[in-house]
């Protein structure tokens, strides 16, 4: 288990992480999620001794390791460039930490044949020098770097950053495979939401150095904290005022009709003007259609209640633009949250109860 207590770094007169407090159990696949610039990187660096903390502390199975240089930690890293040796072969950099601990020769060999096949790298692919490999077989080579000296701890700084979008998706597949095949703790920093909710077991979101929300990727995408959570997992509709006001005076409503609303795009939904009137629903006219491929997002223009964006599966949907349809917005799925960015966990996120929505006899219809 990885605890960071109260710890602070600062860059001169710059405060990066004030007072950083932080569980990750051992076995996890945990995410520090946020934009460039927020501190995860730097969070991730301080754990791995690369940056001391001006206060606080940091233990690893209950040991602290503050003041231990890296090397003492029993950690693998794998840097957003991987930090690989150009000008030796994919055997000698696997080899290289086993080397530096002046491993005798024949336990080099066999642990180097047994990491590379254990990630998938051939025994023609070790004699190679690592600039004629591609972008992914070069991140296996990083992997297989840090994980062929058995750490407790695998620490990956944006390792996917640098591949292209479709290499990116099947690398998730196999970090997260070889996560769980190693059973290691894995610490994972990303920007990319998508990439955080795939591969997490749980995650937490930082923002100028503080952490916003820590938990699994389902409580982070349904129920956003705060504000920042909220816009910075998915893509999300605001609420204009003056809709808000209106769904929070329908019948049974547990809405607070003051309070920043948002309500993500897939939450939305067309539904056929005969299916009649129902709770929650408002009309508009579809102004611009996005296509997916396998889904179309819609912009509806819903006139003095804003525009509404709603993503459809294409075997559900064939409207065009110009189209008049009828959006329900489901009370349970909108996220308020009173004080803007301001809100947080205790008191940032109200949910509008499905109770409450069960018990409303009455239907507003908004057009």
């Amino acid at each position: 288990m990885i605890t960071y207590s109260d710890v602070e770094v600062r860059f001169q007169d710059f405060l990066a992480l004030p007072q950083f407090n932080l569980t990750v159990q051992e076995g996890e696949f945990f995410t520090l999620l946020g934009p460039s610039g927020c501190g995860k990187t730097t969070a991730l660096r301080t754990l791995a001794g690369l940056i001391a903390p001006s206060q606080g502390s940091i233990s690893i199975a209950g040991k602290d390791v503050t003041r231990l240089r890296s090397d003492q930690r029993e950690l693998g890293m794998v840097f957003q460039n991987y930090a690989l040796f150009p000008s030796m072969s994919v055997f000698e950099n696997i080899a290289f930490g086993l080397r530096a601990k002046r491993t005798p020769k024949a336990e080099v060999n066999d642990a180097v044949a047994q990491i590379a096949r254990e990630v998938d790298l051939t025994p023609e692919q070790l004699q190679k020098n690592v600039a004629e490999l591609s972008g992914g077989q070069q991140q296996r080579v990083a992997i297989a770097r840090s994980l062929v000296l058995r750490p407790k701890i695998l620490l990956l700084d944006e390792p996917l950053s640098n591949l292209d979008a479709k290499l990116r998706q099947q690398l998730r597949v196999q970090l997260k495979d070889l996560q769980r095949q190693f059973g290691i703790t894995t610490v994972y920093v990303t920007h990319d939401q998508d990439e955080a909710l795939s591969m997490s077991d749980r995650i937490a979101v930082l923002n100028k150095g503080r952490i916003e929300q820590v938990g699994t990727p389902h409580e982070i995408y349904v129920r956003s904290a705060t504000e920042f959570v909220c816009t910075f997992i998915g893509d999300v509709n605001r609420l204009t005022p003056q809709l808000v006001k209106r769904l929070a005076a329908a019948p049974g409503s547990q809405l607070q009709p003051d309070a920043v609303t948002y309500l993500r795009t897939e939450r939305v939904t067309i539904v056929p003007d005969e299916a009649g009137v129902s709770a929650y629903t408002i009309g508009g006219t579809i102004k611009e259609r996005s296509y997916q491929g396998t889904s179309s997002t819609y912009s509806v223009d819903c006139g003095d209640n804003g525009m509404l964006r709603t993503i459809m599966r294409e075997d559900d949907t064939d409207y065009r633009t110009g189209d008049w349809v009828t959006l329900s917005l489901h009370p349970d799925h909108l996220l308020q949250y009173p004080d803007g960015d301001q809100a947080g966990p205790e008191s940032g996120l109200q949910g509008t109860g499905k109770q409450a929505a069960e018990e409303s006899d009455g239907q507003a219809v908004l057009r």
